[in-house]
């Protein structure tokens, strides 16, 4: 601490002390009193004024509350009505289930009446009857289905006839021309897929053909291909496992052993001796060669091949 400092310190200790005035006690206890006397009534006034402010300051919590207090009151009201209602049922229950067992069980314990053995026999005889009956009528129905297809037949017969009957020579001549082309044609469709089947064998076989057609069955799509519709003496079988050489009408030149014709494409493989068609090895048709143009097939080591003529 500095003189300075020392020299205002002791002014401050040496400082003269104020007097208090005598009547100070008595006159602060009076102030207080009035005081006390003026907030009473100011805050009497204040409760009066500010009564609605209050409630204003207070609803947003005091609204949730009586909306909350009248949900538990209809909650309560409707668990007393649901009780009330169980209570009802339960006090009707006994009474329905007390008569039910009572009547199912009078009815199950109620004696059926069992057919007598005569009434049985009766019965059965009665039904054997209606089924008598029943197949008699059938077979009734069956043999008039048959007369009326041999009729029809018959009928279709004689309108074919009739209608041929009243042709002239001359379209008659035409019908014969347009049937035998399209027999033709057919026959045609029979070797290509015949000379497709062999092709097929043979890619499976290591390139060799088969010996005969009963072989290369799974390739062909029904034996029905191995008749010429215009070979009268060769009817086509219905099925391989009845397939027979009276059932064939193309002749099939069998390659020897170690042979591929696949390497000779104009070499024959398959002949229509009707229509003069040949198939070849390349798995091509050619039609009506041999009737048309037999020079074309020439025969060389056994073997016969396709060979176009030469035009002059």
């Amino acid at each position: 601490m500095n003189h300075t400092e020392q020299n205002l310190e002791n002014v401050l200790r040496n400082a003269p002390r104020p007097v208090p005035p005598g009547n100070l006690e008595q006159k602060l206890i009076k102030d207080m009193q009035q005081a006390i006397v003026a907030g009473t009534g100011q805050r009497k006034g204040w409760t009066d004024d500010h009564r609605g402010s209050w409630f204003r300051r207070w609803w947003p919590a005091l609204g949730p509350a009586a909306v909350s207090l009248a949900c538990a009151a209809v909650l309560t009201s409707q668990q007393l009505e649901i009780r009330s209602l169980k209570q009802r049922l339960q006090s009707s229950m006994p009474s329905v289930t007390g008569s039910s067992p009572a009547s199912r069980g009078n009815v199950a314990l109620t004696p059926q009446p069992t057919p007598a053995p005569e009434q049985l026999a009766l019965n059965e005889e009665i039904e054997i009857q209606r089924l008598r009956k029943l197949t008699v009528d059938l077979s009734q129905e069956i043999t008039r289905l048959h007369q009326m297809k041999d009729e029809n037949e018959k009928l279709r017969r004689q309108l074919s006839a009739a209608s041929f009957a009243n042709l002239t020579q001359e379209e008659r001549d035409e019908m014969q021309t347009a049937k035998d082309k399209a027999q033709m044609i057919n026959c045609v469709n029979n070797l290509k897929q015949i000379g497709l089947a062999l092709r097929i064998w043979a890619l499976d076989n290591s390139d060799t053909y088969p010996p005969n057609f009963l072989v290369m069955s799974n390739e062909l799509s029904t034996p029905k291909i191995l008749a010429c519709p215009s070979d009268t003496a060769h009817s086509a079988a219905p099925d391989f496992a009845t397939f027979g050489p009276a059932n064939c009408s193309y002749e099939y030149f069998t390659p020897a052993e170690g042979e591929n014709p696949a390497n000779e494409p104009n070499r024959v493989m398959v002949r229509c001796p009707i229509h003069g068609s040949i198939g070849l090895s390349d798995g091509s048709v050619q039609s009506e060669v041999g009737k048309k143009h037999p020079e074309s097939l020439i025969q060389r080591n056994g073997k016969l091949y396709f060979q176009v003529a030469p035009q002059r």
